[in-house]
């Protein structure tokens, strides 16, 4: 089946557009995805270009052949009119005019084709015009069968499709607002009758109100609602106003769904009674007569009943409403009243049900009221009763309204309510227990009959317990009801804690800390001062002893500037729904991690945290990167399980993508995972609100020790630490710690955090120091009475244990505030049994490491020399031993405890001759945390400085590369992902297009991008090509194995005019995780340079050889892997039980190190079976030459240009589709995101880059700006001084998109634009810091782009052949006053290759300038003679290239090789070009500067200047 026919299947049909327009709203939406299915939508739109008419079958003229050519021989002389003679180079093919005829044949237009030639161009002309028509057909034949008769009269004589569509969507949109208007206004007038169908008249409403929103016309929920209660029964009046009354109450809007369901009950109860009533006439009359005697018979006008009149009905609305008689005595009466008071019991509620809808709107909120119309307790929250029975039957509760509920068991509540600032747990007796409500009521009579009396007064229900005369409850009015709102949580009892002996191991001697409230907030790490204070004062730990009892509550300026924070999210927005049950310590943790911003001293970046959700207890990991939560989270399981014995069940997170590695493991181990709803990150607030607390703790730490920030690592331990040991009012003012082990945390031992303390020092000499000042960041978790303590001057971390706190730390002891090292260090350093929390891997804490062996040995050789001159100069070796010995011990003591834990990284020798720069006093100052700098942060760090410790940008410094930057182990190698070419294409994409523009970057993106179907096609596509090439097999995991990530890239490719011709979906290996050595090797693969491009596009200009472009079908899995790699399955893409296999790759994949080289060996292999030879000058072209024959290959990865002698050519096309997948694209029109235009009439071919200047236009939101005529001003500056210093300057310019704007300039400068390459040069040098002022000079370029989008560059205009051209001006540039050069290489009227370029040294004069800048353009020339002697002919090495200057003196510079005063002072390989020119490499001709077309490469120019230089090699407008 074809594909118009699947299309047209009865899934793709329409349904008929209704005459008046009713259903145009889904009409609309059913044709424009049907018409996008069908690809019609061009047409629709009126972008679909129609294609001229073929001319007729039969000429009209006969075929004029071309004049016939000769070749002469390829050493041949002619000899001009003037006798001289001259040697052309030879050529593939030269021809020579022949004699014109006497009589010129009628000729036009198709006259040059043969018959053979013109048939063909003729059909596919006509192919393409069909193909555009028959589009335009179905479109309108679509569009046609769903018209009625009146609508396609109407607009049949449309002559366009989108013509037509245009006419149907005026014609139907005016009749859509007639129908709205109309059925708006049947729902305002329709009424319910007091004896109707409440149900009918409500469905009848909803039916209206959805054929309102079908027009287009959508009804608010607050009009609907207003429209139901004006349409009821006067009978429901009091009905709904009980219902808007709770609503207004409760602070609520009532759902339109709750309002039907409750008006419907309504109407169910109105026909019970009315039932009810009948029955009870039917036995009055059975019985006998009534009092009316005769009048049985008389029919009610209120209730329609007979027997009594409306008078006396005792129906709602008649007289005696309510008023029913006793009813008889008799046996059948009483036995029917027994059995209905048996099975109900009077609940007497204050309100029905209602009220309770609406106070429970909120999901995880639990709302006790308490009621004095309640006679008895009544909860509908089965997880609260700690004592539970079912009732068997259940039992029936009636409301003061009538409604009736069942309560199904019975049983004892806990509840915990408010008296005064405190809270009180109450255990209710005998409550009934019933789904139905929605909140639980809290009987006040029997509060009364339990011995407690209530008193309402001053807004507020007081409990009283009589015996005692006590307060046990002060429940506060809300919204009208005495009520208690509360989330309930359950606290673990101590039994299932981890028990614990003493937090203090050997500690016997009770020390107190006394401490002022100030100081004890700064020792917990600013923690809140009521926290700080109830957690001593309530006892929840002991060991401090506050020397001011008063309530300390005075601002803190450190909290204020780590803890300022926006309006907190209330805690019930997204409630999650917990289906396990949790009952001690490591059953369940809440995870996330944290981004610090900064680099430790280790080399960490993140943090990940782990929350207990039993205990409260946290764990935090110091990470280097997402890369390692795999490891933390392995280290924390097998702690809790070796540990604790349990095993983790449930593990709640966000949706990062740190955590996707882990799922596999927790399916494994059977561990619940559950993440968070995307971009609802309150969900998993418990670990969010965890790394808040650590963040504003490690920033008033920092702030308030003044240490540098690359410490955080060790202060956000510190904060995990301090945590552990507060307490939590989920725990009810317990600390995590005492929840854990059963015992009250021990503070007596806390100092704050950066404190100083005097270390003890060993291997010192006798009169030296025996301790020095060091600060303390933490407790040592691995070494028993250790702490950690930061040295400023070596910025290393080490852990001691002999050591003294200093006196203005804020504390007091017992001595005087010297404490002992032994009577303060054991809890710190106590290893607890369910806290393990080593650093892993590359943490914060890294291996034991020494100082640098050579240093420490001559200074230790420099420390016995002076040992023996004193020794020999004093006592007379009195007291040596005595000094040796102790010498030898402190020695052992210092390799003992000292032990270095963490160092800053040492700076790499770079540069000429390793030489390391000295920093400067100013970036002294910032290493050591004594500096302020710019606030701009930065991932790449300047030399010399400590990871972290600069937040911004220092001038002069160069930034080397942080080891790890890009994954463990890795680094960057020229390959062909990193080429500039590939990269600028991704780029222009990116930005390219209107409404798919940016390409979706995950698989969840693409589900949910509009195009979604197209998508699923290319995944489909791309999973059967890796099985048709055999990439990978389906393995089990071998043990230990490494294993890689993978994903899938999705692009859309597009045509020169932006449109999407193809989804194409990529399996990309993850290779940054790769390991170096064992997983890849070598990386390089060439691409062809743009120069080897364009020369090849000019010659086949000049010859008229055909240029294809082909491309490899996915090139990169034809490469051979030599190494054992192992990838985990695509996400999404896996079957139903092989989840857990992963993939062994047997072909290189997209992604991997080396699929790049892989390929490209591959396809060279491939080349050279063809008998192309690989040229020498350009590694990614390839050549081929047989006699006067001619084939030579571009290759930019997988993109073919192929051009020659159409022979060889179409040799190659056939020969390279039987060694891989090819499509064919035929002659080039689009290569690169460059525009191919061929002009077979003038012989021409012209290259520009329009999508690309639109591209940058939008994305620097240019579009409306007024062109401007130069791409840079006139004498404009700009220099380094322009570039933002301060803060605020940095900030201003953070978010504008300069780099992304420069480098889609610099991708159209280096293809396509000669033009600006020179202002692109100029813009660059900033990229790193850019000014306002450099941001305006872009802005201006990209105008001076808009303005000239319809430039483009030429080749073929005219025979000139190769020729250069070359300038420099003489210190120019504005920062360093180096010279600026450039050249220019045109090949036959056609900028080929171009330059412009900062000269690295300082000239001395224009004529040294000059001199420098022919040198690097005679590199060039020769290069551009080697290639175009490999690819086209040998004889090309014996001929100059023309090079021209307009400068003499430089010039004879390089004619005269003699030595000149002047020019000693020259670099030896900037003479490079005497020895070029002496071999003839080059010709130096002389051009005036007014003709020199590279003048526009070293200044700016004017307008008129500008345009007559651009014209000489070949930028035109056309």
């Amino acid at each position: 089946m074809s594909t118009e026919a699947s299309i047209s299947s009865s899934k793709y049909s329409v349904p008929k557009l209704a005459t008046d327009g009713s259903n145009w709203v889904t009409y609309h939406a059913r044709m424009t995805v049907v018409q996008a299915a069908k690809g019609h939508m061009p047409h629709i739109r009126g972008t679909a270009r129609k294609p001229p008419l073929p001319p007729p079958v039969e000429r009209e003229n006969p075929h004029v052949p071309p004049p016939a050519t000769t070749a002469p021989p390829p050493a041949a002389t002619t000899a001009p009119a003037g006798g001289k003679t001259t040697s052309r180079p030879p050529s593939p093919t030269t021809t020579t005019k022949a004699t014109a005829t006497t009589t010129k044949p009628t000729t036009d237009a198709y006259s040059h084709l043969t018959d053979e030639e013109y048939a063909e161009l003729v059909e596919k002309m006509d192919t393409k015009f069909c193909a555009w028509e028959a589009k335009e057909a179905d479109a309108r034949a679509l569009i046609y069968e769903t018209l009625s008769d009146e609508l396609f009269i109407e607009v049949q004589i449309q002559p366009t499709v989108k013509s037509l569509w245009e006419a149907v969507v005026t014609s139907c949109e005016n009749k859509s607002l007639m129908y709205a208007n109309a059925i708006r206004t049947r729902i305002q007038n329709t009424r319910c009758p007091e004896s109707g169908d409440v149900r009918a008249h409500l469905a009848l409403l909803l039916r209206e109100r959805q054929n309102l929103a079908v027009v287009g016309n959508r009804l608010g929920d607050a009009e609907f609602a207003a429209i139901i209660t004006n349409s009821m029964p006067e009978s429901y009046h009091i009905r709904i106003q009980s219902i808007l009354d709770i609503s207004s109450i409760a602070g609520h809007t009532i759902p339109i769904e709750f309002l039907i369901g409750k008006l419907n009950e309504e109407y169910d109860r109105h026909g019970l009674n009315k039932a009810n009533e009948n029955a009870l006439a039917a036995a009055a009359a059975a019985h006998g007569p009534g009092p009316s005697g005769g009048r049985s018979q008389i029919v009610c006008y209120n209730c329609q009943g007979v027997g009594h009149i409306a008078r006396n009905c005792r129906r709602k609305g008649g007289g005696k409403e309510g008023q029913w008689p006793k009813p008889k005595t008799d046996d059948t009466a009483n036995a029917a009243k027994a059995e209905a008071n048996a099975a109900t019991e009077k609940g007497f509620l204050a309100l029905g049900n209602v009220v309770a809808s609406a106070l429970a709107a909120v999901p995880g909120t639990y709302v006790d009221v308490f009621d004095s119309g309640a006679s008895v307790h009544i909860s509908p929250y089965r997880e609260r009763f700690v004592k539970f029975r079912e009732l068997n039957p259940a039992r029936a509760i009636t409301t003061a309204n009538g409604e009736q509920f069942l309560a199904t068991g019975e049983g004892d509540v806990e509840i915990r309510v408010l008296n005064g600032t405190s809270t009180q747990l109450l255990t209710l007796r005998d409550v009934l227990y019933s789904p139905s409500v929605a909140f639980a009521l809290v009987s006040i009579k029997r509060a009364d009959e339990g011995g407690y009396t209530t008193i309402f007064e001053h807004g507020e229900c007081r409990i009283v317990e009589r015996s005692s005369e006590l307060d046990i409850a002060r429940i506060p009015l809300t919204n009208g009801l005495y009520q208690v709102v509360s989330r309930y949580v359950e606290v673990p009892s101590a039994a299932a804690a981890l028990s614990a002996s003493s937090t203090r191991p050997g500690s016997s001697a009770k020390k107190v800390l006394k401490i002022s409230q100030a100081e004890f907030h700064r020792c917990v790490a600013h923690r809140s001062y009521k926290a700080a204070r109830n957690l001593v004062l309530n006892e929840h730990a002991t060991g401090v002893q506050f020397t001011n009892d008063t309530p300390f509550d005075e601002q803190c300026d450190i909290c204020i500037q780590a803890k300022i924070t926006r309006k907190a999210i209330p805690p019930n927005a997204h409630p999650a729904e917990h289906d396990l049950v949790i009952t001690k310590y490591g059953e369940k943790f809440h995870s996330d991690t944290w981004d610090a911003n900064a680099v430790s001293l280790g080399g960490n970046a993140k943090s990940m945290l782990f929350v207990d959700d039993a205990t409260r207890y946290q764990h935090g990991f110091p990470l280097r990167s997402n890369a390692d939560t795999d490891t933390a989270y392995l280290e924390l399981e097998a702690s809790v399980l070796t540990q604790t014995g349990t095993q983790i069940k449930w593990v709640h997170s966000d949706n990062g993508s740190e955590f996707i590695g882990l799922k596999t493991h927790l399916k494994e181990k059977g561990t619940h995972w559950s993440g968070s709803v995307p971009r609802t990150p309150e969900q998993n607030g418990v670990a969010e609100r965890g790394h808040r607390v650590h963040r504003e703790g490690v920033s008033a730490m920092l702030l308030d020790s003044g240490l540098p920030s690359s410490l955080w690592a060790h202060a956000y331990k510190h904060s995990v630490y301090i945590h552990n040991r507060m307490g939590q009012d989920v725990l009810g003012g317990k600390t995590p710690y005492e929840a854990c082990f059963g015992v009250p945390p021990d503070l007596r031992h806390l100092h704050p955090w950066g404190a100083q303390v005097w270390v003890k020092q060993d291997n010192t000499r006798k009169l030296d120091p025996r301790a020095r000042s060091g600060r303390f960041v933490g407790f040592s978790e691995n070494h028993r009475d250790g702490i950690h303590v930061y040295w400023p001057d070596k910025c290393t971390v080490t852990v001691v244990r002999s050591y003294i706190w200093a006196l203005n730390d804020g504390t007091e002891g017992e001595e005087g505030g010297e404490v002992g090292a032994m009577d303060v260090q054991s809890e710190g350093a106590r290893i607890e049994g369910a806290q393990p929390n080593v650093d892993h891997g590359a943490q914060d804490v890294a291996e034991a490491s020494i100082e640098n062996a050579a240093e420490t040995q001559g200074d230790d050789e420099g420390r016995k020399e002076v040992a023996q001159v004193e020794g020999g100069q004093g006592d007379e070796g009195g007291n040596e031993g005595e000094g040796v010995a102790d010498s030898e011990d402190e020695k052992g003591g210092a390799e003992e405890e000292e032990e270095v834990i963490e160092r800053a990284p040492e700076v790499e020798a770079s540069g000429r001759g390793h030489r390391v720069k000295r920093a400067s006093a100013y970036v002294q100052r910032i290493q050591n945390g004594e500096g302020t700098v710019d606030g701009r942060t930065t991932r790449r760090l300047p030399r010399g400085i400590a990871p972290g410790d600069i937040m911004g940008t220092v001038a002069a410094l160069a930034s080397p590369q942080e080891d790890g930057e890009h994954g463990q182990g890795t680094w960057d190698t020229p390959t062909a992902s990193h080429d500039w070419t590939a990269a600028a294409h991704v780029l222009v994409a990116e930005v390219a297009g209107d409404p798919l523009s940016c390409d979706p970057r995950t698989l969840r993106e693409a589900q949910e991008a509009p195009d979604w179907v197209e998508w699923e096609k290319a995944i489909s596509v791309e999973m059967e090509n890796l099985k048709a090439h055999g990439t990978y097999e389906l393995v089990a995991k071998p043990h230990g194995a490494h294993v890689i990530g993978s994903k899938l890239v999705f692009h859309r490719k597009r045509n020169a005019e932006g449109a999407v011709t193809q989804h194409k979906v990529r399996v990309v290996a993850q290779g940054f995780a790769q390991v170096p050595g064992i997983e890849f090797d070598q990386t390089f693969a060439p691409v062809a340079k743009p120069s080897s491009l364009r020369l090849m596009i000019a010659l086949a200009a000049r010859f008229g050889w055909p240029m294809i472009q082909l491309d490899v079908k996915s090139a990169y899995l034809n490469g051979e892997l030599d190494e054992v790699i192992y990838m985990r399955q695509p996400p999404g893409t896996a079957a139903h039980g092989e989840e857990h296999l992963v993939c062994l790759l047997k072909k290189s994949l997209y992604g991997l190190k080396q699929a790049g080289r892989s390929w490209y060996c591959t396809y060279r292999e491939a080349m050279t079976a063809l008998g192309m030879t690989r040229c020498e000058a350009d590694h990614a072209c390839f050549w081929q030459r047989n006699g006067e024959s001619l084939a030579m290959v571009g290759t930019i990865v997988d993109d073919m240009l192929v051009t020659g002698t159409p022979d060889l050519v179409g040799k190659f096309r056939a020969g390279i589709k039987t060694r891989f997948t090819i499509t064919d694209a035929g002659e080039v029109a689009w290569l690169l995101g460059i525009e191919v235009v061929r002009d077979l009439n003038s012989g021409t071919v012209r290259v520009a880059q329009r999508t690309a200047i639109d591209a940058v236009t939008r994305a620097l939101h240019l579009e409306g700006a007024k062109p401007a005529t130069t791409p840079i001003a006139v004498g404009g500056n700009l220099d380094r001084t322009q570039c933002p210093t301060t803060a605020d300057a940095i900030a201003d310019m953070a978010a504008v998109p300069y780099k992304q704007g420069v480098g889609i300039c610099m991708y159209i400068s280096v293809t396509t634009r000669p033009d600006i390459a020179h202002t692109v040069h100029r813009l660059a040098k900033y990229m790193a810091n850019p000014g306002r002022a450099h941001w305006e000079a872009l802005k201006r370029l990209v105008r001076y782009l808009m303005g000239t989008r319809e430039l483009w560059l030429v080749y073929g205009r005219d025979s000139s052949g190769l020729a250069g051209f070359t300038d420099a001006d003489w210190g120019t540039s504005d920062d360093a006053r180096h010279s600026v050069c450039g050249y220019v290489y045109t090949f036959d009227g056609g900028a080929v290759s171009w330059s412009a370029k900062q000269q690295n040294v300082v000239a001395l004069s224009s004529t040294e300038a000059e001199y420098i800048g022919i040198t690097h353009a005679a590199k060039e020339a020769i290069w551009l003679r080697a290639l175009l002697t490999e690819m086209v002919h040998p004889d090309f090495a014996t001929l100059a290239v023309r090079l021209y200057s307009d400068n003499k003196g430089a010039m004879d510079l390089a004619h005269n090789n003699a030595f000149h005063a002047r020019t000693k002072h020259i670099a030896i390989r900037y003479h490079f070009i005497r020895e070029a020119v002496e071999r003839g490499d080059v010709d130096l001709g002389y051009r005036r500067t007014e003709d020199n077309p590279a003048d526009i490469f070293t200044k700016p120019v004017t307008r008129g200047r500008l345009e007559h230089l651009r014209v000489m090699f070949g930028l035109l407008a056309l």
